[in-house]
Protein backbone atom coordinates (compact mmCIF):
# COMPACT_ATOMS: atom_id res chain seq x y z
CA UNK A 1 0.00 0.00 0.00
CA UNK A 2 2.65 2.26 0.98
CA UNK A 3 4.94 1.68 -2.59
CA UNK A 4 1.61 2.53 -4.44
CA UNK A 5 1.05 5.59 -2.62
CA UNK A 6 4.49 6.41 -3.38
CA UNK A 7 4.03 5.61 -7.40
CA UNK A 8 1.35 8.03 -7.26
CA UNK A 9 2.63 10.82 -5.66
CA UNK A 10 5.76 10.62 -7.79
CA UNK A 11 3.51 10.62 -10.97
CA UNK A 12 1.41 13.64 -9.73
CA UNK A 13 5.02 15.14 -9.08
CA UNK A 14 6.14 14.36 -12.69
CA UNK A 15 2.71 15.37 -14.23
CA UNK A 16 3.24 18.71 -12.40
CA UNK A 17 6.74 19.26 -13.12
CA UNK A 18 5.58 18.46 -16.72
CA UNK A 19 3.32 20.68 -17.10
CA UNK A 20 5.27 23.83 -15.78
CA UNK A 21 8.00 22.91 -17.93
CA UNK A 22 5.10 23.38 -21.08
CA UNK A 23 4.03 26.00 -19.37
CA UNK A 24 6.93 27.84 -19.03
CA UNK A 25 7.50 27.36 -23.09
CA UNK A 26 4.26 29.04 -24.09
CA UNK A 27 4.70 32.02 -22.44
CA UNK A 28 8.37 31.96 -23.63
CA UNK A 29 6.91 31.66 -26.90
CA UNK A 30 4.51 34.15 -26.40
CA UNK A 31 7.33 36.82 -25.70
CA UNK A 32 8.00 36.50 -29.72
CA UNK A 33 4.39 37.92 -30.58
CA UNK A 34 4.61 40.86 -27.56
CA UNK A 35 5.44 44.42 -29.49
CA UNK A 36 5.78 47.38 -27.08
CA UNK A 37 3.57 47.56 -24.10
CA UNK A 38 2.54 50.85 -22.29
CA UNK A 39 1.44 51.12 -18.86
CA UNK A 40 -1.29 54.19 -17.81
CA UNK A 41 -0.03 53.44 -14.16
CA UNK A 42 2.65 50.61 -14.15
CA UNK A 43 2.17 50.32 -10.23
CA UNK A 44 -1.67 49.90 -10.44
CA UNK A 45 -0.95 47.03 -12.93
CA UNK A 46 1.37 45.36 -10.52
CA UNK A 47 -1.35 45.53 -7.51
CA UNK A 48 -2.03 41.72 -6.51
CA UNK A 49 -5.91 42.45 -6.36
CA UNK A 50 -8.12 40.32 -8.90
CA UNK A 51 -9.87 42.44 -11.39
CA UNK A 52 -12.15 42.05 -14.03
CA UNK A 53 -9.67 42.82 -17.12
CA UNK A 54 -12.00 43.51 -20.24
CA UNK A 55 -9.44 43.26 -23.21
CA UNK A 56 -10.06 42.66 -26.96
CA UNK A 57 -8.39 39.19 -26.64
CA UNK A 58 -9.50 36.91 -29.98
CA UNK A 59 -6.49 34.77 -31.23
CA UNK A 60 -4.34 32.39 -29.97
CA UNK A 61 -1.66 34.98 -30.16
CA UNK A 62 -3.61 37.41 -28.55
CA UNK A 63 -4.26 35.06 -25.64
CA UNK A 64 -0.70 34.31 -25.09
CA UNK A 65 0.40 37.77 -25.53
CA UNK A 66 -2.07 38.00 -22.22
CA UNK A 67 -0.81 34.82 -20.08
CA UNK A 68 2.44 36.11 -20.73
CA UNK A 69 1.27 39.62 -19.47
CA UNK A 70 -0.47 38.48 -16.52
CA UNK A 71 2.58 35.65 -15.81
CA UNK A 72 2.52 36.61 -12.22
CA UNK A 73 -1.59 36.28 -11.86
CA UNK A 74 -4.12 33.99 -11.57
CA UNK A 75 -6.32 34.51 -14.54
CA UNK A 76 -9.53 33.15 -15.10
CA UNK A 77 -11.08 33.23 -18.90
CA UNK A 78 -14.82 33.40 -19.55
CA UNK A 79 -16.02 30.78 -22.53
CA UNK A 80 -19.05 29.49 -23.78
CA UNK A 81 -19.78 26.14 -23.92
CA UNK A 82 -19.56 25.70 -27.63
CA UNK A 83 -16.18 26.44 -28.42
CA UNK A 84 -14.67 25.24 -31.77
CA UNK A 85 -12.78 22.08 -30.78
CA UNK A 86 -8.57 24.20 -32.03
CA UNK A 87 -6.05 23.64 -30.42
CA UNK A 88 -5.62 27.11 -28.83
CA UNK A 89 -8.99 26.54 -26.85
CA UNK A 90 -7.32 23.15 -25.45
CA UNK A 91 -3.93 25.22 -24.78
CA UNK A 92 -6.03 28.32 -23.45
CA UNK A 93 -7.94 25.79 -21.04
CA UNK A 94 -4.87 23.57 -20.17
CA UNK A 95 -2.93 27.02 -19.01
CA UNK A 96 -5.45 29.19 -16.92
CA UNK A 97 -8.51 28.50 -15.32
CA UNK A 98 -11.51 28.79 -17.30
CA UNK A 99 -15.45 29.18 -17.17
CA UNK A 100 -17.98 27.75 -19.42
CA UNK A 101 -21.10 30.43 -20.18
CA UNK A 102 -24.01 28.71 -21.97
CA UNK A 103 -25.98 32.05 -22.96
CA UNK A 104 -29.25 29.95 -23.36
CA UNK A 105 -29.68 29.06 -19.83
CA UNK A 106 -30.38 31.00 -17.03
CA UNK A 107 -26.73 31.22 -15.36
CA UNK A 108 -27.33 32.44 -11.58
CA UNK A 109 -24.32 29.80 -10.69
CA UNK A 110 -22.32 30.93 -13.50
CA UNK A 111 -22.58 34.40 -11.79
CA UNK A 112 -21.52 32.54 -8.69
CA UNK A 113 -18.97 30.93 -9.74
CA UNK A 114 -17.07 34.51 -11.35
CA UNK A 115 -17.96 35.74 -7.80
CA UNK A 116 -16.23 33.07 -6.42
CA UNK A 117 -13.57 33.81 -8.61
CA UNK A 118 -12.92 37.08 -7.86
CA UNK A 119 -13.30 37.07 -4.08
CA UNK A 120 -12.02 33.36 -2.75
CA UNK A 121 -9.46 32.42 -5.16
CA UNK A 122 -8.25 35.90 -6.07
CA UNK A 123 -8.19 35.31 -10.01
CA UNK A 124 -8.33 38.34 -12.36
CA UNK A 125 -11.54 37.23 -14.71
CA UNK A 126 -10.80 38.22 -18.37
CA UNK A 127 -13.70 38.94 -20.33
CA UNK A 128 -13.64 39.82 -24.45
CA UNK A 129 -16.42 41.11 -26.28
CA UNK A 130 -14.73 40.73 -29.43
CA UNK A 131 -14.00 36.81 -28.91
CA UNK A 132 -18.01 36.45 -27.74
CA UNK A 133 -19.00 38.35 -31.06
CA UNK A 134 -16.96 35.79 -33.37
CA UNK A 135 -17.56 32.41 -30.80
CA UNK A 136 -20.71 33.14 -29.53
CA UNK A 137 -22.93 33.83 -32.27
CA UNK A 138 -22.15 37.27 -32.62
CA UNK A 139 -23.56 37.74 -28.75
CA UNK A 140 -22.92 41.23 -26.79
CA UNK A 141 -21.31 41.48 -23.62
CA UNK A 142 -23.52 42.83 -21.22
CA UNK A 143 -21.66 46.11 -19.50
CA UNK A 144 -23.97 46.73 -17.27
CA UNK A 145 -23.97 43.17 -15.85
CA UNK A 146 -20.10 43.04 -15.50
CA UNK A 147 -20.70 46.97 -13.77
CA UNK A 148 -22.67 44.66 -11.32
CA UNK A 149 -20.38 41.56 -10.71
CA UNK A 150 -17.50 44.52 -10.45
CA UNK A 151 -19.95 46.27 -7.48
CA UNK A 152 -20.44 42.61 -5.73
CA UNK A 153 -17.16 41.85 -5.47
CA UNK A 154 -15.78 44.71 -4.61
CA UNK A 155 -13.21 44.43 -7.33
CA UNK A 156 -11.82 47.19 -9.82
CA UNK A 157 -12.34 46.55 -13.41
CA UNK A 158 -8.85 47.00 -15.89
CA UNK A 159 -8.86 47.68 -19.62
CA UNK A 160 -6.42 46.46 -21.86
CA UNK A 161 -6.36 47.32 -25.73
CA UNK A 162 -4.19 45.19 -28.22
CA UNK A 163 -3.68 46.42 -31.42
CA UNK A 164 -1.42 44.69 -34.50
CA UNK A 165 2.13 46.13 -34.16
CA UNK A 166 3.15 48.26 -37.19
CA UNK A 167 6.47 48.59 -36.65
CA UNK A 168 8.08 45.28 -34.81
CA UNK A 169 7.71 43.14 -37.53
CA UNK A 170 10.50 40.29 -37.75
CA UNK A 171 10.52 36.64 -39.60
CA UNK A 172 6.97 37.79 -40.62
CA UNK A 173 5.68 36.94 -37.32
CA UNK A 174 2.56 39.17 -36.31
CA UNK A 175 3.26 41.46 -33.20
CA UNK A 176 0.68 42.94 -31.06
CA UNK A 177 1.43 46.11 -29.07
CA UNK A 178 -0.37 46.48 -25.77
CA UNK A 179 -1.38 49.54 -23.78
CA UNK A 180 -2.67 48.59 -20.13
CA UNK A 181 -5.35 51.36 -18.56
CA UNK A 182 -5.58 51.92 -15.11
CA UNK A 183 -7.89 50.00 -12.91
CA UNK A 184 -11.09 51.43 -12.61
CA UNK A 185 -12.62 51.92 -9.44
CA UNK A 186 -16.64 51.40 -9.30
CA UNK A 187 -17.24 52.70 -5.93
CA UNK A 188 -18.73 56.68 -4.75
CA UNK A 189 -14.61 57.71 -4.44
CA UNK A 190 -14.42 57.20 -8.04
CA UNK A 191 -14.61 61.18 -9.54
CA UNK A 192 -15.86 59.64 -12.85
CA UNK A 193 -18.62 58.39 -11.11
CA UNK A 194 -19.93 60.45 -7.83
CA UNK A 195 -22.29 62.24 -9.88
CA UNK A 196 -24.40 58.78 -10.78
CA UNK A 197 -23.92 57.68 -6.74
CA UNK A 198 -24.51 60.87 -5.19
CA UNK A 199 -27.49 61.65 -7.45
CA UNK A 200 -29.88 61.00 -5.19
CA UNK A 201 -29.85 62.81 -2.57
CA UNK A 202 -30.32 60.49 1.14
CA UNK A 203 -29.91 57.72 -0.67
CA UNK A 204 -26.84 55.73 -0.15
CA UNK A 205 -27.47 52.12 -1.10
CA UNK A 206 -24.38 52.27 -3.39
CA UNK A 207 -24.58 48.24 -3.84
CA UNK A 208 -28.11 48.31 -5.00
CA UNK A 209 -28.36 50.90 -7.99
CA UNK A 210 -30.45 50.61 -10.64
CA UNK A 211 -29.88 49.05 -13.85
CA UNK A 212 -29.86 52.23 -15.62
CA UNK A 213 -27.53 53.73 -13.63
CA UNK A 214 -25.40 50.73 -14.03
CA UNK A 215 -25.65 50.51 -17.40
CA UNK A 216 -24.51 54.53 -17.29
CA UNK A 217 -21.22 53.77 -15.69
CA UNK A 218 -20.57 50.62 -18.38
CA UNK A 219 -21.00 53.29 -21.32
CA UNK A 220 -18.71 55.52 -19.91
CA UNK A 221 -16.46 52.64 -19.18
CA UNK A 222 -17.01 51.88 -22.84
CA UNK A 223 -16.36 54.84 -23.70
CA UNK A 224 -12.55 55.44 -22.62
CA UNK A 225 -11.62 52.01 -24.29
CA UNK A 226 -12.47 53.61 -27.03
CA UNK A 227 -10.49 56.84 -26.32
CA UNK A 228 -7.81 54.42 -25.81
CA UNK A 229 -7.72 52.21 -28.66
CA UNK A 230 -8.03 55.40 -31.01
CA UNK A 231 -5.49 56.82 -28.85
CA UNK A 232 -3.34 54.12 -28.20
CA UNK A 233 -4.27 50.93 -30.46
CA UNK A 234 -2.39 52.36 -33.80
CA UNK A 235 0.52 54.52 -32.55
CA UNK A 236 1.80 53.09 -28.68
Amino acid sequence: MKRGNSIHLRTRLFRKVMFRIWKTFMLRKAKRYLGDVKYESIENFLLPTPAIIICNFEELNDFLILSYLCKDKNLCFLTTTELPDEKWIKELKAMNHVLPFDYQKNNFSFLRSILRSLRDFNRSVVISNEAAKKYADGINVDLSLIVRIAMKASVPIMPIVMKKSLTRQSNKIAKRDIFVGKKISVSPRALEFKDIFFKRRGVRKFSELPREDMAEIGRRILAKIQIMKENHGSNL
